[in-house]
């Protein structure tokens, strides 16, 4: 079949943005061929429309991508090209010598020269670099001697996230868990009392990081913060509020999957400069909940008009279903919002997404895990789907972000659940509604049609942007909590100036 018959089978029954993005790929396939060119591999096309707003490789290699892919591999079948790069190999020219000598014998011999030869060239190289050697006999004043060893503190340098897993290593949380016993000499011993780490093992990490140490109940997983902890009532639930700061506010809303945890470092740092408030939802963290009728905005709307003052508006920052949220907020209460920051946001009302191979099949293990009651097989598979990403190595994400999301995620599975949420306006055809800015993050290693959502809702809104995080995945305030405010502070300095109440 000719492309330009395939390009209009396939945008028969495409999305005007699919149609868009098969329209780009079509025009570059065609340049590609009038110019001569008969490389029609994915990375090259995917490099060219990506410049144009088209779709990025991985789109393309996704299973959804199989219509863009056919489309080029159509290209590439009526023009001769070829849909995969040549590799260029450079021919040895000893190889090419010793291809010419017909006798084993002869060869193996003119081998060995031609290799001496070889040998030879770069040792006579070597030389003549070193040929010219230059004295300098001016005199010059003695100088001290300096040390060649600059000792720092043990804890220079290291992130906070680094210091709390070396915390939690001699946690009692941990030796209880494993069932060891530190002795008065800094060992940590096994159930049998044999040293598993040699002495000075505790008193060293106690050196570098301080002498606090985690309590067995602590489950925070996080320094502690200088901030006010009060409960809002909303119905029938109590909601856990941690509040620190004055100025703009800005409120945190976390994922499905984690509780208000996640923001630790964002509300700390962030803290410094405006007011910041993160809650947990029902169902997740400290929050106490009854099995009543409920909606997420309302909740969100009792914890604004109990800490953000009358006519002052806040900036949300939400990640995933947290990120869904506030975009229903924006829409249910234009005038309570100023911005909003989402990290791998949903969207309600969003139709069902179309998951690549991958994901399919870890969705199917969550579901299968879950039906046969195994939490803590659905516990690491989430960590695999959301914290490592689908198409990276298990575990790649480890140590103290692994355990906290682990434990707030376990709380989750094992609350009884809130069945009576009521469902939320659908802002997927309403997202040209919203007037104030909107700036989403992506990591590049989320699941592949969470980051194409991502990037359509900033295309779908008035003043929207999206941003790839390079290297993760769909928690980045936990996977790497200092980065991740970063990136934060870099947004909030276009959409709210820093101000401070008096």
């Amino acid at each position: 079949m000719h492309p330009d018959e395939l390009l209009e089978q396939l945008k028969a029954s495409a999305t005007p943005r699919k149609a868009r993005n098969l329209d780009i790929i079509h025009a570059v396939c065609r340049e590609q061929h009038e110019r001569g060119s008969s490389d029609f591999s994915v990375a090259t096309i995917s490099r060219i429309a990506q410049e144009r707003g088209g779709p990025v490789k991985s789109t393309i290699h996704n299973k959804t991508g199989d219509d863009f892919k056919g489309l080029i591999q159509a290209w590439a079948g009526h023009t001769g090209g070829a849909t995969r790069k040549v590799r260029k190999v450079s021919e040895n020219p000893v190889y090419a010598v010793l291809d010419k000598i017909p006798d084993p014998a002869v060869r193996g011999v003119m081998g060995a020269v031609l290799a001496e030869n070889k040998k030879l060239r770069g040792e006579v190289n070597l030389l003549k670099a070193n040929t010219e050697v230059v004295i300098d006999q001016r005199t010059v004043a003695a100088s001290q001697p300096k040390d060649t060893i600059q000792i720092l503190p043990a804890s220079t340098g290291l992130t906070d996230s680094e210091k709390e897993a070396l915390r939690y290593a001699i946690s009692e949380k941990l030796m209880q868990d494993e069932g060891w016993t530190q002795d008065d000499h800094g060992r940590v011993l096994n159930p049998r009392g044999r040293a598993i780490y040699k002495v000075g093992y505790v008193t060293a990490i106690r050196k570098i990081v301080g002498t606090h140490v985690m309590p067995a109940d602590d489950s925070s997983m996080c320094t502690a913060l200088s901030t006010s902890t009060t409960r809002v009532q909303s119905g029938r639930a109590s909601i856990a509020v941690e509040h620190v700061g004055s100025g703009q506010a800005i409120v945190f809303l976390h994922a499905a999957i984690a509780d208000r945890r996640m923001w630790r470092h964002q509300v700390s740092v962030l803290g410094g400069r405006y007011k910041t408030i993160a809650y947990d939802r029902r169902g997740c963290g400290e929050t106490h909940a009854v099995d009543a009728a409920y909606s997420n905005t309302g909740d969100l709307k009792a914890v604004l008009d109990h800490l953000v003052p009358k006519g002052e508006k806040a900036i949300l920052v939400g990640c995933s279903q947290g990120g869904g949220i506030a975009i229903d907020a924006a829409l249910e209460m234009p005038d309570r919002i100023s911005a909003l920051l989402l990290i791998s946001p949903s969207v309600s009302g969003a139709p069902a997404p179309e998951t690549d191979e991958v994901t399919h099949q870890v969705l199917k293990q969550i579901e299968a895990a879950s039906k046969s009651g195994e939490k803590d097989a659905v516990n690491q598979l989430k960590a695999k789907l959301f914290l490592d990403g689908p198409y990276t190595k298990h575990p790649r994400v480890q140590g103290v972000a692994r355990f906290q999301f682990l434990e707030m995620h376990r709380i989750i599975l094992d609350s009884q659940g809130i069945s009576k949420m009521l469902p939320p306006c659908s802002a997927w055809d309403q997202l040209r509604k919203i007037q104030i800015p909107i700036r989403i993050l992506c990591g590049d290693l989320d699941v592949p049609y969470i980051q194409e959502r991502s990037r359509w809702i900033a295309e779908s809104v008035e003043d929207g942007r999206c941003e790839a995080l390079p290297g993760m995945a769909h928690l980045p305030s936990i996977e790497n909590p200092e980065f991740t405010t970063g990136c934060l502070e870099k947004l909030l300095s276009e959409v709210a100036p820093v101000r401070t109440a008096i």
